[in-house]
């Protein structure tokens, strides 16, 4: 990470230090302070510090066909996502990332 990223850093949880252009589910891990379990629970702790946020963690999951765009954007050598995908998409993508987020969510509270 550069230092210019560092100087913008947001506050979140655990070790995600950076913002994501994925502001509702931003919003969703704000809200619920166990997302440490929920990491866990969908078993991406193996690479989360490859990672800025657990939105662009989660994206590149989900649509991990920009998974190369988001690292190479880390690497400092390439555009953010928001420069990439139209507004549009990126909303899109925020809402579909939030509704599997509440789905997963509540299967893990109802196994514990």
């Amino acid at each position: 990470m550069n230092i210019a990223m560092k100087i913008i850093s947001g506050c979140h949880t655990g070790r995600y230090e950076f913002p994501s252009v994925f502001k509702k589910t931003e919003e969703f891990f704000r809200e619920n302070p166990d997302c440490e379990k929920l990491i866990v629970f969908l078993g991406l702790q193996k690479d989360r510090d490859s990672y800025a946020s657990f939105s662009d963690h989660f994206f590149c999951h989900l649509f991990p066909e920009l998974k190369k765009d988001c690292h190479i954007y880390y690497k400092g050598r390439g555009p953010k996502l928001k420069d990439i995908l139209s507004e549009g998409c990126i909303t899109k993508c925020d809402e579909i990332m939030l509704a599997t987020l509440r789905v997963l969510k509540k299967a893990m509270d109802e196994s514990i």
